[in-house]
């Protein structure tokens, strides 16, 4: 039979685990931000401000 216990730490990993998904996810989409702009469109938004 299944105690209460078992339910209890059962779903608290289940929680860590969705939380530690969540946290990797956001990290990995975090690095593809921080790339460097291309020349090309540095040059474009300048001529655009002029």
């Amino acid at each position: 039979m299944i105690t209460k216990r078992k339910i209890k730490s059962g779903i608290i990993t289940i929680l860590i685990i969705f939380i530690l998904t969540l946290i990797i996810f956001i990290w990995y989409g975090e690095l593809g931000i921080n790339k460097e702009v291309p020349k090309r469109a540095r040059y474009v938004d300048n001529i655009n401000m002029r």
